[in-house]
């Protein structure tokens, strides 16, 4: 079966393939976020813990907080999460981007699992 046949089974292939991308680190192609919060943007475009190391990818999450924005940062894969509430979705990425770049983002790790990093995996040919 070609790749072009595999793409047209179902979205398994493409679920398939986004997983592969992933475990290869690479980084979006998306300058106006980077230009507007780097530091998040860091997180979660470069999953790599060492040159040849990575771990699970920085989720993302937000959603209404009793009529607040609750922005949350998790990597599942290192016990990591937190999160920040603003009245406005704007003000709560920019309170995320602040303290993350003042290493004051409320970061909580819980220790009832090891981290979970794996080799960075090469590209395939």
């Amino acid at each position: 079966m070609s790749k072009s046949d595999a793409r047209q089974l179902n979205g398994v292939s493409q679920l398939y393939k986004a997983r592969q991308l992933a475990g290869r680190c690479i980084a979006p192609n998306d300058k106006a976020f980077e230009q507007l919060y780097p530091n998040l943007f860091s997180l979660l475009g470069d999953n790599r813990v060492d040159v040849d190391k990575v771990c699970d990818p920085v989720r993302l999450t937000f959603q209404n907080n009793a009529g607040d924005w609750l922005v949350s940062l998790s990597c599942s894969s290192l016990q990591t999460f937190g999160s920040v509430t603003s009245s406005t979705f704007q003000g709560a990425l920019d309170e995320v981007e602040k303290r993350l770049d003042s290493n004051t983002f409320p970061f909580q790790v819980t220790t009832k699992r090891k981290p979970k990093i794996r080799d960075l995996e090469k590209p395939k040919v």
